[in-house]
Order: C-alpha cells, then sequence, then structure tokens
C-alpha cells in the first residue's frame, strides 16, 4: 500500500493490465500540461456513463 499527495494540475494515471502495467505506481504523476488526448466515453460517475458529445 502506499500514497501520494497531488498537487494542483497533477493526476495520477493508472492503466487496466494489472501486473502488466506501467503507470504512474512506477513513474509518478503526471501534470495536467504533459496530457494530450480527447476524451470520448465517460465511465465515472456512473449516473453520468456515456459518451461524450
Amino acid at each position: 500500500m502506499f500514497s501520494y499527495k497531488l498537487n494542483r494540475h497533477e493526476f495520477f494515471v493508472l492503466d487496466d493490465n494489472g501486473g502488466n502495467s506501467i503507470d504512474s505506481r512506477h513513474f509518478g504523476c503526471i501534470n495536467k500540461r504533459n496530457i494530450v488526448g480527447k476524451m470520448i466515453y465517460l465511465f465515472f460517475p456512473l449516473p453520468s456513463i456515456g459518451k461524450i458529445n
């Protein structure tokens, strides 16, 4: 078990491939300015699940 304290604009990212993942548990937090991508589907919170327009 471990814990991280995130600063403003930092994200802790996890892969969904179990023990075969390389994610924030290995390389630490990611600053918002280093995240590039487009959200197309929302999984959480559950009442809001669905495709993003």
